[in-house]
């Protein structure tokens, strides 16, 4: 409103002096075509009026304006327009309509955002000097919540430690000096009670399929009873084969007997494959128990056990050195007659694949046992590596126990006693296993000496014949 104020007010000056220039400078009576320049006097002639026209346009004007910024009482000037009253009311003129209205609103509520933008800058720049305004802040209060809400917390919690130190002080004061001069042992004792002593025995391991050791056991003693009933028929037939005349080579009977007992070694061997992981699970525990003096429930012990492996071990190194090994006055005496058309037909000499044919399975069987060597090998190697592991967790156990023992020179001795109770019965276990191991290698070590020597005796039976 200032601005629109101001461009009428300097239009209004422009049209005076332009006037009484031409006034002073143009005669009243001067025609169009009198002007030296044609441009300009076309250029100028909506400007140029007669005193009467210029004297209504002056007063219109004057109206207009005394309507617009209501100062009927006062008149008009460049210091009045500069300086509106402040109680003048903003009205806008009928005349006024459309996009000109539009644009006077716009300039008035710019007028108004500026006015209230000055001011509070003002008010900002004068803030942190004025001293009046901060002390009618502080004797307002707070600024903000923070300020009175984190106070009162810091006071609730100070409040809450006071009370819990005022309980634990009224307890002790009801206790009496007792808990002062007692010791910490006795205090605890009247609290939770006698500490609980070390057990005497190992409780049972638990199982989850406590015959599995009994199907063992019986499996074996019926690999050695069906052993045992072997070895008496290949007694018979080789005593029916001394009477009587064979049709074929000496080494028939020996090559089926052979077979015979590699497919039941080969039977046996499955079995023992397919319960070999129960086995592994069932003897940890075993171990575990016969380490600590309790031999597991069912009747049978570990010793049990191992001589029956014993047995097995001898029974089976005794066949394969019977049926292996067999001498050449035996195959003589008991073979003396041939046919004649065997002695007639010319010896033929034979080959090495030939010679050693007959004894693939005794190298087979050799192979095959020592593989289950290796698996001992292997079990063994497993048990020492659980026996390891179970020592281990059973020191650790005591290691976290031994705050419930009480300290004194009984308990030590009774400890110190239980771990070398252990320690033989480890001994033991391991001493037996390493002598078991020992006699399969050398039973081993020997069918390999016995199966090295066959084919130079054969080469030298064969060369004698010839």
């Amino acid at each position: 409103m200032g601005s629109i104020r101001y461009r009428v007010h300097a239009r209004q000056q422009d049209l005076s002096h332009g006037l009484r220039y031409w006034k002073d400078t143009v005669p009243s009576q001067m025609d169009s075509q009198d002007c030296p320049l044609p441009s300009v006097l076309e250029a100028l002639t909506p400007f140029i009026k007669t005193r009467h026209d210029v004297a209504e346009i002056r007063t219109d004007l004057h109206d207009h304006l005394q309507r617009c910024i209501d100062r009927e009482g006062s008149a008009l000037s460049s210091v009045s327009l500069a300086n509106p009253r402040s109680g003048t009311t903003q009205q806008t003129s009928p005349d006024i309509t459309g996009a000109h209205k539009a644009y006077l609103n716009a300039l008035r509520a710019h007028s108004v955002a500026q006015g209230r933008y000055d001011a509070l800058k003002a008010d900002l720049a004068h803030l942190p000097e004025s001293t009046h305004l901060n002390r009618a802040v502080s004797a307002n209060g707070p600024s903000s919540i923070s300020d009175s809400y984190i106070p009162l917390l810091r006071q609730r919690e100070k409040r809450r430690r006071l009370q819990l130190i005022e309980r634990a002080y009224a307890a002790v004061a009801a206790a009496g000096t007792g808990l002062i001069d007692g010791h910490l042992d006795n205090v605890v004792k009247q609290q939770a009670g006698d500490l609980p002593t070390p057990p005497t025995q190992q409780p049972p391991t638990y199982r989850e399929k406590p015959d599995v050791e009994a199907r063992i056991l019986q499996l074996k003693k019926t690999v050695l009873s069906t052993k045992r009933d072997v070895k008496q028929r290949a007694a018979m037939k080789s005593d029916d084969r001394g009477n009587d005349v064979p049709q074929a080579g000496p080494g028939g009977g020996i090559v089926g007997l052979q077979s015979a007992l590699n497919e039941l070694t080969g039977w046996m061997e499955q079995q023992l494959a397919i319960i070999g992981d129960v086995e592994g699970e069932v003897q940890t525990s075993d171990v575990t128990t016969a380490i600590n003096g309790h031999p597991a429930s069912g009747g049978v012990s570990l010793e049990n056990i191992a001589a029956s492996y014993d047995d097995y071990l001898l029974a089976r190194q005794r066949i394969i050195q019977i049926i292996s090994s067999p001498s050449t006055s035996e195959d003589l005496a008991t073979f003396p007659t041939e046919p004649e058309s065997v002695l007639r037909t010319p010896p033929r000499l034979r080959s090495p694949a030939e010679t050693v044919l007959p004894y693939l399975d005794s190298l087979t069987s050799t192979k095959r046992e020592e593989h289950s060597l290796l698996q001992d090998t292997t079990f063994l190697r497993r048990q020492i590596a659980a026996s390891e592991s179970e020592t281990q967790r059973l020191l650790a156990r005591l290691a976290d126990e031994s705050h419930l023992v009480h300290p004194g020179a009984s308990q030590g001795r009774d400890w110190a006693a239980a771990a070398a109770e252990a320690k033989d019965a480890t001994k033991e276990f391991a001493a037996q296993r390493l002598q078991a191991g020992e006699v399969s290698a050398a039973a081993t070590a020997q069918a390999l000496e016995g199966v090295r020597d066959v084919p130079e005796k054969t080469c030298q039976l064969a060369t004698g014949a010839a």
